[in-house]
């Protein structure tokens, strides 16, 4: 491929994602979707060294290799102690792809019993609050007042009942 060809970027998603502690860090499997075809299987174990994959057909391996390829370097957090800046590679896309889904599920379980919502900071970021309380719809106006142009999400809204 030549450094001229632009490369389109896939969409990346994952399902049936199952994880657990390893002896060095998180294990998981799960299935790779790209633009909603299954592509692949991915494991790891947790005891160290990167992610196996088992993939369907090689020309969509080639095209998401061909993809991370195009990505700039990413910093690497390792135990909130050492940030490392390395090449971006598939084993990196996934992680964040698996912390998304996980941190998706623990917003959800929040919002069985607690409102949860998210606030902007004066740097622009958001940064996600909980209330000891069940989520009521008729609590959203109160909310809007307290906190005006800060607040970002009430994120329970996401988990309405259709029409709720």
């Amino acid at each position: 491929m030549s450094k001229k060809e632009v490369v389109k970027a896939p969409v990346l998603t994952i399902k049936k994602l199952k994880s657990c502690k390893g002896t060095e860090g998180d294990a998981f499997s799960c299935n790779l979707y790209v633009d909603g075809k299954k592509a692949a299987s991915v494991t790891q174990g947790g005891h160290g060294g990167g992610n196996d994959y088992h993939w369907n057909d090689e020309a969509t391996e080639k095209r998401v290799y061909d993809w991370v390829g195009t990505l700039p370097p990413e910093t690497v957090d390792f135990d909130n102690v050492h940030m490392v800046v390395m090449k971006s590679n598939l084993d990196v896309v996934i992680a964040k792809i698996i912390d998304a889904v996980e941190f998706k599920k623990k917003l959800k379980a929040l919002c069985r019993k607690n409102i949860v919502f998210s606030l902007k900071g004066d740097d622009g970021k958001e940064q996600y609050m909980t209330i000891n309380r069940k989520y009521d719809p008729g609590l959203k106006a109160a909310m809007i007042r307290k906190y005006g142009d800060s607040l970002g999400e009430i994120v329970n809204e996401r988990y309405l009942p259709a029409g709720g």
